[in-house]
């Protein structure tokens, strides 16, 4: 399926994790 809204779906949760790592990685420094 190449709906746009599954793509935004997988793109928002993309994005989380990306937060997380970024959230992740400040908060070892």
């Amino acid at each position: 399926t190449s709906t746009p809204h599954a793509e935004l779906a997988e793109i928002k949760l993309v994005e989380e994790e990306m937060m997380c790592l970024t959230v992740g990685n400040m908060g070892d420094h």
